[in-house]
């Protein structure tokens, strides 16, 4: 008897090992409905352009807020009048690689900080915008380290070359350090 209850710690550590190592944490149910969707806690979401039909979920899992970066013509249905009639808060801060302004930059910066839109949903046509944003926002306003801003940038989404020179550069400048 003694052998099998000396064995039991060492099982229940290998099933422990093995049910992180498989992810046993479950998935967020959205993340198979909005392309490349990651929520890192529960205040801030990140994501791609949602489905239509998937804001109604998004009100159902509690969000409260969405932040579009993208314009208009870019979308193919009234996405502000889709949030708005679920209740939900619909901002829009379109922007692209060449119109990242010191407005924009502020203007996200203030939503994203304000308690009253979370939980807040960031999105952009495939999400990375919303990293490049994202990268401004915690080198800047959070002083957050380069290379961590940088690396959640990424895990949000930033996968453009030349979107990502174009934040590291704006980051430079406001911070006045030399190109």
């Amino acid at each position: 008897m003694k052998t099998r209850l000396a064995f039991l710690p060492v099982f229940l550590a290998c099933v422990t090992a093995a049910q992180g190592q498989t992810g046993a944490a479950p998935q967020d149910p959205l993340a198979e409905e909005i392309p490349n969707y990651t929520r890192p806690d529960h205040e801030i979401a990140f994501a791609g352009q949602p489905p239509e039909a998937v804001f109604a979920k998004l009100k159902e899992a509690g969000f409260h807020t969405i932040l579009s970066l993208r314009h208009a013509e870019e979308i193919s249905f009234d996405e502000k009048k889709a949030v708005e009639d679920l209740g939900m808060t619909f901002v829009n801060i379109p922007i692209t690689n060449s119109t990242i302004t010191d407005d924009k930059v502020e203007q996200f910066s203030r939503v994203v900080s304000d308690p009253e839109n979370k939980p807040l949903l960031i999105h952009c046509g495939a999400a990375s915008r919303v990293g490049g944003m994202w990268y401004i926002y915690r080198a800047l306003f959070d002083k957050a380290p380069e290379e961590q801003s940088l690396e959640e940038a990424a895990a949000r989404g930033l996968d453009s070359p030349v979107l990502e020179a174009v934040v590291l550069d704006y980051v430079k400048k406001r911070k006045g350090q030399p190109e």
